[in-house]
Order: structure tokens, then C-alpha cells, then sequence
């Protein structure tokens, strides 16, 4: 049951994710207007109406800002893999989970553009490439796990789980450098399925 300590601990959660988000918001943005070696801590503080001690409660650089984005849509990947119905084959729990994490982000193309921005980064930072390799490393440790129950295998001494994680990670990934490519003109989950739906040819 629900205390009333337990839901007002509930509700900074969800302000702070809120905040949270809303200064990477607007740190993406500006990296994609100035780039990322030309913004500072000061002025992501300045355009998201914050101190830079309020900034650097939240993010402990500015490189975290792109890390914790990373790191938010691994978790997303994972839940919506397990959340398939037992019925898929790993591959296609895989391949749908992945798409309705893309569909959900591409909902704010068209109006805050975070899922772009992040793309473009990606694309044309050598220094975030080189930080989105180390964590979609992580997305295939967390999703090797789900992988492997539904193979009945384990993934410590079998390579089948991490191996499909990696093959998925990559159809996402040539598909967002693609679409970054296109300038967002490209349909972003049109290019993932295409992808996908290939590999998963018998």
C-alpha cells in the first residue's frame, strides 16, 4: 500500500526526471546549433533558466548529458524486449521491441527534435561516437540476459544471446546514422525494419 511518504518520494522522482530531461533537451539543442565543443556547462545553464551548480546536481559533465540519453534508451530497448509475448523467436522480439522504441522516440521529431539532435551527434562527433560504442556495449550485457531466457540458454557460455543483441544494436545503429544523414528526412523506422526484417529472413 501507498503511503503518503512513499508518493511524495514518488513525485520528486518524477520532477527531477523531468528537469532532468528538460536540460538535456535543451543542451541537445544547443549542441546541434554550436556544437559540442563550443557549448559550455554555463551557457546549457543559462538557456535552461538554471544555475551551473543546479546544472552539475544533475549532470556531472557535460559529456554526461549525451551518456545519460544513451543510457535511457537501453533501458527502453530492454523493457520493451521482455514486454514481446512468449510466443516471438528471440530475433523477433528483437526486431519489434526495437521498433516501438523507435516509433516512440520518433514522436517528438516534429516538436522538440531531442531523438534527431541525438542523431546528428552521433553522426558527426568523433568523441560521442567513440562514448556511444562503450554504451551500446552496455545495451548488449543488459539485453544478452533477456535473449537468453527466451533461447533457454545461458548467456555466460553461450554466444547466441549477445551475438543477436549485437546484430540488433547494429541494424538500429546504420539505420540512425542513416536518417541523421538524410537530415531527418528519412523514415527512421521504415530504414530499422528494412533492416531487420533482412536479417531475420530464413
Amino acid at each position: 500500500m501507498e503511503t503518503a511518504t512513499t508518493r511524495s518520494t514518488n513525485i520528486r522522482e518524477r520532477a527531477k526526471d523531468a528537469a532532468r530531461q528538460e536540460i538535456a533537451r535543451v543542451a541537445l539543442r544547443l549542441f546541434t546549433d554550436h556544437g559540442f565543443e563550443g557549448t559550455t556547462a554555463d551557457q546549457i545553464a543559462a538557456a535552461a533558466g538554471i544555475s551551473r551548480s543546479t546544472f552539475f546536481r544533475y549532470f556531472a559533465t557535460k559529456d554526461e548529458v549525451i551518456l545519460g540519453q544513451f543510457e535511457q534508451k537501453g533501458h527502453e530497448l530492454v523493457a520493451e524486449v521482455r514486454a514481446r509475448p512468449s510466443s516471438e523467436s528471440a530475433w523477433q522480439a528483437l526486431h519489434q521491441g526495437f521498433l516501438e522504441v523507435v516509433r516512440r522516440g520518433s514522436s517528438d521529431i516534429g516538436s522538440d527534435g531531442t531523438t534527431f539532435r541525438l542523431a546528428q551527434l552521433q553522426v558527426y562527433n568523433g568523441a560521442l561516437r567513440a562514448a556511444g560504442l562503450n554504451q551500446r556495449a552496455q545495451w548488449r550485457s543488459l539485453l544478452a540476459p533477456e535473449i537468453a531466457s527466451r533461447l533457454g540458454a545461458s548467456f555466460d557460455d553461450d554466444p547466441r544471446p549477445a551475438a543477436l543483441a549485437a546484430a540488433a544494436i547494429g541494424c538500429l545503429e546504420t539505420a540512425v546514422v542513416m536518417w541523421g544523414r538524410s537530415g531527418g528526412r528519412a523514415d527512421l523506422e521504415h530504414l530499422l525494419d528494412m533492416a531487420m526484417s533482412e536479417l531475420g529472413r530464413p
